[in-house]
């Protein structure tokens, strides 16, 4: 409830109050009361309505001054006091009417109640000191002119001119006990307003990290997906490359066949077999750099992964700091319902005391018979204040309800993290063995390499000696099977390598999907 909409509610009481005053007055005068005490009704009635219009032009302008809230307050409390003093008139009880009548101490606590409404803790302390002054004065000129005096003779309590210590002591620390509970309640209101602002700057705050960590785990999953079309590539390329190997050790053994039976068509052969190898030789090189680039590549995604997994897991510690804070705010709002219930408990003890002036004014007989009317509007006044503080506890009720939404919708963003934080490990863990194959992918091709300039120089030499041909024939044909063997083995982690690019790009497509598929909003 914002300051303009208590004002509103303020001043509706203050137009009631007007109201009460001035058929007060008219039944007073009915009823036969000294004109003085009727008049003074009816001033107050007429000086209410003043105020309440004064305060519904600036609430009309959406103005609440500091300066008109405690002038409004003071007058009001003159104006019970004005009233209370012009009682003194009447000429059966005088000052006993002044100072015992409880159906005008009953509207200081209606004030004090209704003006707590502001949850301003010094407004509540300033209102209750002048209630219990202009109270204390009351009684002191009670004592000074009336000739009132404080007895302890229970026989003479109900003389008009007698006093009770503990009664009216009773009622003022009544009136300091009222004040000191509004103050409290005002001061507690007022933090959990400060908690509340505070959790909702931490919320937008979070989110603004996670639409920012949002962002990051896009822009990983794009050139993860670029990474892997680049290793696609390269992983057909290593294929070819394989199925060009496999034909030209075909072309060797033959080769080497051929050799056994005609020396001329070995030396021929042996030049075939020296361009071949160098063709092997420069295409297993350029294989080699391409594997080291995309080695290089896949690190970098890795640590990107890895840092990208950081960076969620401060987001995640980041709402649970929000949940906790929140689950505070809401055990806060019980006790603000429990606060509710003290002052329900203090409307029903203003009922009591209502009915207690009725009493009162019964004794009084047809001077009384007025102040029988105060009492009841007074009751009124009391059912309508319960009903206040029952729309309060809704509204409480209602703000408990949005925060445990918040907390389920906090779990919810919590649980999407920790899919997400599984889900940037598991690429990690995939890039992790993509690597190794890389490595080992590079060692193969190494030994193929340094195979195949073996072999080329083994040919060169043929032409040298024929001599050597056969053991030379018989290392070829080893070369050949470790060459042979190297080609299987390329052959399996090709297929190896295709089919993790192919399960990191599911992963990819799965990630964009499940960052796309929330927004945040606070």
């Amino acid at each position: 409830m914002n300051v303009l909409a208590t004002e509103r509610i303020i001043n509706r009481t203050r137009y009631i109050f007007a109201i009460f005053f001035i058929v007060l007055a008219i039944s007073s005068l009915r009823s036969g009361s000294e004109k003085a005490i009727y008049l003074s009704i009816l001033i107050g009635g007429v000086i209410h309505l003043s105020v309440a219009i004064v305060n519904q032009v600036y609430i009309a302008l959406k103005k609440t001054p500091m300066a008109l809230i405690y002038i409004s307050v003071t007058i009001e409390v003159m104006i019970l006091f004005f009233v209370k003093f012009s009682f003194h008139y009447d000429a059966f009880n005088g000052w006993a009417l002044t100072v015992k009548e409880s159906a005008t101490f009953i509207l200081y606590i209606l004030y004090v109640i209704i003006h707590s409404l502001r949850f301003n803790g010094r407004l509540n302390i300033y209102m209750g000191i002048i209630t219990i002054t202009s109270y204390i004065i009351l009684i002191a000129m009670g004592i000074a002119w009336g000739g009132m005096s404080f007895v302890t003779d229970s026989k003479l309590i109900f003389e008009p001119g007698a006093l009770r210590i503990p009664t009216e002591l009773a009622k003022i620390l009544f009136m300091m006990g009222n004040t000191y509970f509004v103050y409290l309640m005002a001061n507690f209101t007022t933090n959990n307003v400060r908690l509340i602002e505070n959790a909702r700057q931490t919320a937008s705050d979070n989110l603004e990290r996670t639409n920012t960590l949002l962002s990051n785990v896009r822009d990983v999953a794009s050139t993860l997906a670029s990474s892997m079309e680049e290793m696609s590539a390269t992983t057909l390329s290593l294929a070819e490359n394989t199925q060009s190997q496999t034909a030209m050790e075909d072309e060797i053994m033959t080769a080497s066949t051929i050799n056994d039976s005609s020396i001329d068509e070995l030396a021929a052969n042996a030049d075939t077999q020296s361009v071949s190898f160098k063709t092997l030789t420069g295409k297993m090189n350029e294989l080699s750099h391409s594997i080291e680039d995309l080695n290089q590549e896949t690190a970098d995604a890795l640590k990107q992964t890895r840092s990208i997994a950081e960076r969620v897991a401060d987001g995640e510690k980041a709402l649970q700091t929000t949940n906790e804070i929140m689950r505070a705010i809401e055990n806060s709002s019980s006790e603000m319902t429990n606060i509710m219930g003290l002052i329900n408990d203090i409307s029903d003890q203003v009922n009591l005391l209502s009915l207690n002036a009725s009493i009162e004014s019964a004794r009084a007989g047809d001077a009384g018979r007025g102040f029988a009317v105060v009492a009841d509007e007074i009751s009124k006044l009391a059912d309508r204040t319960a009903h206040s503080i029952k729309d309060i506890g809704q509204i409480i009720q209602t703000n408990k309800t949005d925060i445990q939404k918040g907390l389920e919708s906090v779990s919810y963003l919590s649980d999407i993290i920790k899919l997400i934080i599984n889900d940037i490990g598991g690429i990690g863990s995939l890039m992790q063995r993509i690597s190794e194959f890389m490595n080992l992918q590079i060692k193969y091709n190494n030994d193929v390499a340094a195979e195949s300039e073996s072999m080329r120089y083994i040919s060169e030499k043929i032409d040298e000696s024929l001599e050597t041909h056969r053991a030379s024939t018989m290392n070829i044909s080893d070369a050949i099977k470790k060459i042979s063997k190297v080609g299987q083995e390329n052959s399996s982690a090709a297929e190896e390598m295709a089919a993790n690019t192919e399960e990191i790009a599911s992963v990819a497509e799965r990630l964009n999907r499940l960052v796309d598929s929330f927004e945040f909003t606070i």
